[in-house]
């Protein structure tokens, strides 16, 4: 019995953890944390490059945790919006590094407190103990995960069993 109600407790945390990460970006993807015509993706790449400056698609990606071809399509509208600017890497006539213009600057100058603000809302109804625990549980969840993939490991399971 014990290792129902194990298993029970796994699965009911991952629908509680799933059904919140789906409703904070619900919240987070539109009015008033995002202008209507901005994506949440299109947010992370100016993001990101507001604060780590040029970056190729690549880094990008990996900065978002977001594929290279679905990136690719947010950049190009982005550089068609002229936000963004694609610029040779000296050396590598493959690779492109992505920049802000001064447009796509100001942009996310203007849309990051709005939508800090509403991060800050989402957790509203938390203490900053209870954010900061979460913060502390979630990375330790994530880096137990990419550890796990590096190593190659199966998934991780209970008394044996398969979750």
């Amino acid at each position: 019995m014990q290792q129902k109600e194990e298993k029970d407790i796994y699965l009911d945390t991952f629908t509680k953890f799933s059904r919140a990460h789906t409703s904070v970006m619900n919240y987070l993807s539109g009015p008033p944390a995002l202008p209507a015509e901005m994506t949440l993706t299109q947010f992370g790449v100016l993001e990101v490059l507001l604060h780590k400056g040029p970056l190729t698609h690549r880094e990008i990606a990996a900065k978002i945790l977001k594929s290279r071809g679905n990136l690719t399509m947010v950049i190009d509208h982005l550089e068609r919006d002229g936000f963004v600017e694609r610029r040779p890497v000296a050396g590598d006539r493959r690779s492109m590094r992505v920049a802000l213009t001064p447009a796509g600057e100001e942009r996310i100058k203007t849309v990051f407190p709005l939508q800090a603000g509403a991060i800050r809302s989402a957790f509203g109804n938390l203490s900053v103990q209870e954010v900061t625990i979460l913060g502390h549980l979630c990375r330790k969840l994530g880096l137990n995960l990419v550890d796990q993939k590096e190593e190659g490991e199966k998934p991780c399971t209970t008394s044996g069993g398969a979750l």
